[in-house]
């Protein structure tokens, strides 16, 4: 098996005199895919990967690995689709987490929402059974996804397509499918769900926020990200999992009658009074993620050890001083640690580095519709620990909480057991509106409130 890493170098000058512009035939050419081989029987079979265009080419790094070393939540790559939304470069490698592993085989999931179709697009009621997405599963995405090769490692899954147990709507007959989604057991099976109360009839889990792909996102995906001020979710799961991007996507048991159908929604819930409930059949703007179990044994995979499609992990590192004396000063400024270059149609390109080393951290280009592209992104090296005190902490404690001017955070008093407290609160009418006492363990940095709110303060410096 081939593990391998995706090595993408950002010209910075290049970004910047690019910006959100089209191609013009005075520019560099935009990026091309390469070829990554997956061996098989009598030859080897092609996929496209990103790599960036450079006159001297850089290769994708793999080495063999013995498919045993696979683990419930690695990536592993198999097929392709369009999902960068530009088919001129060809179909992108599919990812897909591993949810399952008995003997020898694997239940997969795709990473990503990789398209919209609705559950079924006739009029009445349908179970799995006899839906227009089971069959464009198993024909359309099925014969586009997969080579005749990659199909023979693709196993024939008997699904159980279990009854809704709250409303009490027939699941239908159980069926054998090779691509398939979900079912609500399965969500509950094979992911780690919370719930607000021991009662409580959704559930959610940070899992299940999946991101839409270019593709998925432009035929009209309905798209979401949990706001600061959520109040929806407990207040440390807002914290950990705003901005993540997130997208509606079918689960195939059937929600308050059979012209209805689960989803995992908004902040990766899933329940009866939210994911379970689901949507009409014919909704156009519901996601899929498709999923599969695959033989192991039958066939090499690539495993992902970075994310191919985003490129979250990338093998070089800049200085920022060398970008500015390149590109000459930045327009800019938020913070002592992130320069911003304005471009031209309201796009701007910002980066973020060590003030310690200078080394740039992460490369983003700020388009001007208030999307994101991260394009570049290197692992910090580990820092030295740095001591918490009465001084420090504060920030953290504002970043946690997501608060700013007017609400302040201040060192208080040390208790009976060494911990630091703080105040966070605001001035309100000349008196003292307070928000959260909070309670700081200096040689941990373990960090807790009265209202059973604990996080770790080293997570939130900066």
């Amino acid at each position: 098996m081939n593990k391998f890493i995706v090595i993408m170098i950002s010209i910075l000058s290049f970004v910047l005199l690019v910006g959100c512009k089209g191609k013009t035939e005075d520019e560099e050419p935009m990026d091309e895919p390469t070829t990554i081989q997956i061996a098989e029987e009598g030859g080897h079979h092609n996929e496209t990967a990103y790599t960036p265009v450079e006159e001297e080419e850089i290769k994708i790094e793999s080495e063999l690995f013995d498919y045993n070393s696979l683990s419930v939540g690695d990536y592993i790559v198999i097929g392709s689709y369009e999902q960068d939304n530009n088919s001129a470069d060809g179909a992108e490698p599919i990812e897909w987490k591993i949810l399952d592993i008995q003997d020898g085989t694997a239940l997969l999931v795709s990473k990503y929402v990789l398209d919209v179709v609705p559950y079924n697009d006739a009029d009445g009621d349908a179970t799995w059974e006899n839906c227009s997405l089971r069959n464009w599963m198993n024909n359309d995405f099925y014969n586009t996804a997969f080579s005749s090769y990659e199909k023979t490692g693709i196993l024939a899954s008997d699904l159980v397509n279990e009854d809704n147990s709250y409303y009490l709507t027939e699941g239908g007959n159980d069926t054998s499918d090779n691509i398939f989604c979900l079912s609500f057991g399965e969500i509950e099976n094979y992911y780690v769900l919370e719930r607000t109360s021991e009662t409580a009839l959704d559930a959610y889990s940070s899992e299940l926020i999946v991101p839409p792909t270019p593709y998925s996102e432009n035929k009209k995906l309905t798209t979401w990200s949990i706001v600061p001020d959520d109040y929806t979710f407990p207040r440390a799961y807002v914290v950990e999992n705003m901005d993540k991007p997130g997208s509606n996507w079918w689960l195939r048991t059937p929600s308050m009658s059979n012209s209805s159908a689960c989803t995992v929604g908004y902040g990766g819930s899933a329940g009866y009074e939210d994911g379970y409930r689901g949507f009409p059949m014919k909704m156009n703007n519901v996601g899929i993620c498709p999923a599969m179990r695959v033989d192991l044994t039958s066939f090499t995979i690539i495993k992902s050890s970075a994310t191919i499609n985003s490129f979250e992990s990338i093998n070089k590192t800049y200085n920022i001083d060398d970008v500015v004396s390149e590109v000459g000063e930045y327009s800019r400024t938020s913070g002592t640690q992130n320069y911003i270059w304005d471009l031209e149609d309201g796009c701007s390109v910002w980066i973020s580095f060590s003030e310690s080393d200078r080394k740039i951290n992460q490369i983003t280009q700020l388009r001007a519709d208030g999307t994101k592209n991260v394009m570049y992104y290197c692992e910090p090296e580990e820092e030295p620990v740095v001591t918490l005190d009465e001084n420090n902490i504060p920030q953290a404690i504002m970043t946690y909480f997501v608060y700013s001017e007017p609400k302040r955070c201040d060192f208080d008093h040390t208790d009976d057991n060494g911990n630091l407290v703080f105040h966070v609160y605001e001035i309100v009418d000349n008196h003292t509106s307070t928000y959260e006492w909070v309670y700081v363990n200096p040689s941990t940095g373990e960090a807790w409130t009265d209202f059973n709110v604990s996080f770790n303060v080293y997570d939130y410096l900066y």
